[in-house]
This record gives C-alpha cells, structure tokens and sequence, in this order.
C-alpha cells in the first residue's frame, strides 16, 4: 500500500462498513440459493450493536427471502413494524 493511501476507516463509520458487508452477504446468498435451488438461513450475531434506528430498519426490511436466526442484545427497533418476525426473549435467572 502507498504511503498516501486512504483506508476505508477514514470515510466511513463502523455502521456504514457494516452495512456494505451485510449487502454482500446478501447477494452472496441470494446468488448461492440462484445456482443452487437450495433455501438460505442467515445466522446474524448482534447486528444492531453497530447500526442506528435508520440502517436497523433497512436492514431488517430486506430481510423477506431468507429464513433468518438474528440474535440481539438489543429488542428489535420499532418492534410493531415486524409483524413477519418471532422474537424469543431470554433473561438472566
């Protein structure tokens, strides 16, 4: 790399940068379930972590193709705009 290079940390929030890597992981499977007839489940780990109420909503309204298993530590934004999801709560005993 030259010396006078720009990394992509310096334009873009880790959000951003989450954001473009969740849309290549979605064309990735959209392509594998294309070529391959098979069905697609997305395991996502903690997403909203890094994304705001904005980018949260985005994301969450591509998610209609797939069967998806999300895990959270945060509910689900604006949870009554998901009617399509089952959310599974668990607590500390």
């Amino acid at each position: 790399m030259s010396p006078d290079a720009i990394t992509v940390q310096e334009y873009l929030s880790r959000g951003e940068m989450k954001m473009i890597l969740l849309g290549f992981k979605m064309i990735e499977a959209e392509f594998i379930n294309k070529t391959t007839g098979f069905p697609i489940i997305l395991l996502i780990d903690d997403i909203f972590a890094e994304l705001d109420e904005k980018n949260s909503e985005v994301f969450l309204n591509s998610l209609t193709t797939h069967q998806v298993i999300l895990t959270s530590q945060k509910p689900l934004p604006n949870h009554e705009k998901h009617h399509d999801f089952i959310c599974i709560n668990l607590e500390d005993s």
